[in-house]
């Protein structure tokens, strides 16, 4: 017994200590990344001094033995060695640059905390004395650093090529139907469209309006479209469909989609759609409805306003307090719908014979299209029609998405407007005790609080009330409210530790199709551009990491089809994503910052100020605001709210942007200097439009910008900061004076 209790002991100590040679070489390859971020796009700030391409620069972290070592590579993340260089070097020196010591350590701290919670969600811990340890405390930011990679430690061997190709099992293709696998719904149509929809919409749809056709050149019913459709003219006939289904299943098919109410027989049919299938996680198909030869008919849908993972981010809960989740899933949402008659007509779906009709069918056909006396012919060829709304009609989210928030404004005690995350009225993304907020995404519906049994009452509320209008629910789709960890839109939001990610094991075959893709070196379109597309999303509750990409974009829009050669500086931004995956999370429990930030720039100078909110009355809430329509603020400040911060001198002339864009720089380098030690969210007003889009957005298409952007990511990453970027007058900023000293 002890021998065996002796090798067992010996086992899981070979496993640490190969977890821990793992985690120091992944915290290596991590530092070097951001290292890579922060000057991957160097540039001689000196007017007339070449500049370093982005693929000539090697890839540090791919070398096996880099020289310059760990340590060289933290003391290029030092918050010291800021690519500011336009400011004066007694400026850089004495006021702005953080020290190598206490500050830097305390935000490489804060980057061990998150990956070290990061692997506790991804490695189950064996021994209850496991769940307490902690790394033995180092002096040295290398050592503090190793720490940051622990959360891959234990992926390494898991990480395993998902495809072939490195991606393809990411792009779920298209099936042909069987009519035994087709999931449909039991009782469709059993909402009326119009009726679910609010005044205005139930207007413009109640008829065959004008404004909803497409004509040539451009416009729709004499309302000129947007720029997307004038970039992509019309072509002269439509497209053809996907009809991936052969005669026999399609007889079948069309026999219990009649069952379910879902077709019916128009007189005139002036678009037939195609039909193909996608395979679902429980071994069923999804019935797909091709419908580009509708959509050739109609205008562009207006646009629709979808809660994506960054607005999620924006929750702010009060520190240590679980936030409880919920969701709520609606059956077979489109088919839910029965769509006006006028529209029957562009659904048209393949042609089926009579005889293979069911016999309820057939009459029905035939009061409508025969007319004569002798019985039909059983070989007639008869085209059905779809009446529920079909998910691959471009009007469909725009309509679905209208109905489900007009349900809920029927309730307006319980979801109101003000506590609709994404909504313009939604001004405050507090989860205060007694507040429900509430996001509203298709067909799910998502309960944020802070009070379990509240939550709960607020669900059970909007269940009945979706019941009595006709929608039906899954149980099994029904998440209760949560602390433990609830989908969220793709994501995983995790109450207890107040974070918002993908999930660990999503990540995982995220970041192993991405080496696996890199190391082929070649890579189908479609699977590369699934690839790109999971980054992308993967990135939104942290944006400012979405700087990183900018070269793999052109990869994507070089070609349509085939297969493509990464290019060098392709292969290094995707290795660089893989490197800060454990990082691409929201602390949706950060602290504020003592006071507001604003920045300010000229061409002669910049201005820092400190803003004490607490002596300000009419500060709107941050993310209230868009930038030119409302500014955060509206009259004057206080003199005894401000505090100036910086007021310096540039070097050289530059654009006006870059500017800008450097002084939020220094401002947001001055709260890391003195942020708390696990992160801190900050306010930050800023009076240049261009740099709130930026930061909002989290890159730039200007790639002058965008290298600025790469290095206050670094940074970012690095201290674990949020940044609410609002607009601000500029006759309001307190930053201007110090700018033109």
């Amino acid at each position: 017994m002890m021998g065996e209790r002796r090798t067992r002991l010996n086992r899981r100590s070979a496993r640490r200590v190969a977890t821990r040679r793992r985690a120091r070489a992944m915290a290596q390859r991590a530092a070097e990344a951001l290292v890579w971020v922060r000057h991957s796009f160097a540039v001689r700030d000196r007017e007339g001094m070449p500049r370093e391409s982005p693929t000539s620069t090697p890839l540090p972290f791919a070398q096996p033995n880099p020289a310059a070592g760990l340590k060289a590579a933290l003391s290029n993340l030092s918050l010291s060695s800021n690519p500011n260089s336009n400011l004066k070097p007694k400026f850089v020196s004495n006021t702005v640059a953080a020290t190598s010591g206490a500050s830097f350590r305390r935000a490489v701290g804060s980057v061990h905390a998150r990956c070290l919670a990061f692997s506790k969600r991804c490695r189950p811990l064996t021994r209850a004395s496991d769940r307490g340890q902690q790394l033995p405390h180092n002096n040295s930011a290398a050592g503090d650093v190793s720490r940051r990679a622990i959360a891959f430690a234990s992926l390494e061997p898991a990480l395993r090529p998902v495809s072939g190709s490195g991606a393809a099992a990411m792009a779920p293709p298209a099936r042909a139907v069987v009519a035994a696998l087709l999931s449909l719904p039991q009782a469709a149509a059993a909402v009326d469209l119009l009726s679910a929809l609010p005044e205005g919409r139930r207007l413009q749809y109640a008829s065959a309006a004008p404004t909803l056709w497409q004509r040539a050149g451009g416009h729709a019913g004499g309302v000129h479209q947007s720029d997307r459709s004038e970039k992509r003219p019309r072509p002269a006939e439509p497209p053809r469909p996907c009809k991936l289904v052969s005669a026999n299943e399609w007889a079948k098919t069309v026999t219990r989609m009649y069952d379910a109410g879902m077709i019916a027989f128009p007189i005139t049919v002036s678009a037939e759609c195609g039909i193909f299938a996608v395979d679902k996680p429980d071994g069923r198909q999804r019935a797909i409805t091709d419908a580009r030869p509708a959509n050739w008919h109609f205008a562009e849908p207006d646009g629709v306003s979808l809660p994506t993972p960054d607005v999620i981010a924006r929750l702010r809960a009060p520190p240590g307090a679980p936030i409880f989740v919920s969701r709520t899933d609606a059956a077979d949402f489109y088919h839910s719908f029965r769509t006006p008659e006028w529209m029957w007509r562009f659904f048209g779906l393949p042609r089926v014979r009579l005889r293979d009709l069911p016999v309820a069918a057939q009459a029905v056909w035939s009061q409508s299209h025969h007319r004569g006396v002798a019985p039909p012919d059983p070989k007639t060829w008869v085209q059905p029609a779809l009446c529920t709304l079909p998910m691959g009609y471009s009007h469909a989210v725009l309509l679905a998405q209208e109905a489900h928030i007009a349900l809920l404004d029927t309730m307006p005690g319980l979801f109101a407007r003000r506590d609709r995350l994404g909504d313009p009225l939604c001004t405050d993304y507090t989860l205060y005790p007694g507040r429900v907020l509430h996001a509203v995404c298709i067909d799910d519906v998502l309960l944020f609080s802070t009070n379990q049994a509240l939550a709960a009452w607020h669900q059970r509320q909007y269940l009945e009330a979706g019941r009595r209008a006709g929608y039906t629910y899954k149980p099994e789709k029904l998440v209760l409210p949560t602390a433990d960890g609830a989908p969220v839109l793709g994501m995983e939001l995790h109450g207890r530790e107040g974070t918002l990610r993908l999930k660990p094991e999503k990540l995982q075959a995220l970041v192993a199709a991405t080496r696996d893709a890199v190391t082929r070196g070649t890579i189908r379109v479609v699977d590369f551009q699934s690839l790109l597309g999971h980054w992308v999303w993967a990135s939104l509750p942290c944006r400012p990491a979405l700087s990183i990409l900018s070269a793999v974009f052109a990869l994507a829009q070089s070609m349509r089809r085939g297969t493509l050669s990464l290019w060098p500086a392709a292969r290094r931004e995707l290795l660089a994503m893989s490197d800060i995956a454990p990082l691409l999370c929201a602390d949706l429990r950060l602290p504020a910052f003592a006071s507001a930030v604003a920045s300010d720039a000229s061409p002669s100078g910049l201005g820092v100020v400190a803003v004490n909110t607490g002596r300000v009355r009419d500060v709107a809430p941050v993310l209230s605001t868009v930038a030119g329509e409302r500014a955060v603020v509206s009259t004057p400040l206080p003199v005894e709210a401000l505090s100036t911060v910086v007021g310096a001198h540039w070097r050289w002339e530059e654009h006006i942007n870059r500017l800008e864009f450097r002084a939020a720089h220094v401002a947001l380098r001055w709260v890391m200097r003195h942020a708390l030690p696990g992160g801190v969210r900050v306010p930050l007003w800023c009076d240049s439009s261009v740099v709130v889009g930026v930061l909002r957005k989290g890159r730039s298409c200007s790639t002058s910008l965008n290298r600025l952007m790469r290095a206050l990511t670094a940074d970012l990453l690095l201290a674990n900061v949020s940044v609410d970027v609002d607009w601000i007058p500029s006759e309001l900023n307190p930053a201007d004076a110090p700018s033109r000293i």
